[in-house]
């Protein structure tokens, strides 16, 4: 499995959300997360699921003829800010229990040391192993991301979706003893990565279902 991901700048957001909405539903489509900025409202992200290689090329070619047909026009465009491919390499939801019910979500990019991705990934893994079933019970999805494209390309990108702002106000919380900053693997994860971290807090617009 693969996980394309878009970040852009809608030059008239809503727009540009009721082009998409209009345009996955006509297509029955439900593989694609479609988020916007809280503190940036044109400012949104896409998350598609692809099942392998084959079906990321067939998928974007479908897309392509699809936007240069009058979507670019009706949506009035965007900016395209960053888009990566990664492949998941941990996750507390892999049935996707919580499909249909996170109206938050929140990604920290990670640059890591040489070499560093690797090692904080299997990290990561064994904290979801950990911690992921009861942040799962608490409302909350979690996943990392191991881009293979993008820039820079040596970086972690983890994901929180939160059910609702309650739930996300404490998984935001520096005093919660579930987050990695109080947890085993703190020290790991600090020694893989550089001093250059980025966050975005976004609301949902468009729900993923597995």
């Amino acid at each position: 499995m693969w996980i394309e991901t878009r970040f852009f700048k809608a030059h008239d957001p809503k727009k540009m959300i009721e082009t998409i909405n209009d345009y996955l539903d006509s297509k029955n489509r439900n593989d694609t997360l479609i988020l916007q900025s809280l503190l940036s409202g044109d400012l949104m992200a896409g998350l598609r699921v692809h099942s392998g290689i084959k079906n990321l090329d067939e998928n974007a070619k479908t897309f392509s003829d699809d936007w240069g047909s009058g979507l670019l026009e009706k949506s009035s465009g965007a900016e395209l800010v960053n888009v990566s491919l990664s492949s998941p390499v941990a996750n507390n939801d892999p049935t996707g229990e919580l499909d249909g019910q996170l109206n938050y979500y929140h990604f920290v990019s990670c640059k890591s040391k040489f070499g560093g991705s690797e090692k904080a990934a299997i990290m990561a893994n064994e904290w979801h192993k950990t911690v992921g079933p009861d942040l799962l019970k608490d409302g909350i999805r979690s996943f990392v991301l191991n881009p293979v494209t993008g820039n820079p390309l040596n970086r972690l990108i983890w994901v929180r979706g939160f059910k609702n702002g309650e739930v996300a106000d404490k998984a935001l919380s520096s005093n919660d003893p579930n987050m990695p900053t109080h947890s085993l693997f703190t020290r790991i994860f600090e020694e893989q990565f550089v001093d250059d971290v980025v966050g975005g807090l976004f609301r949902t617009i468009r729900q993923l279902i597995h």
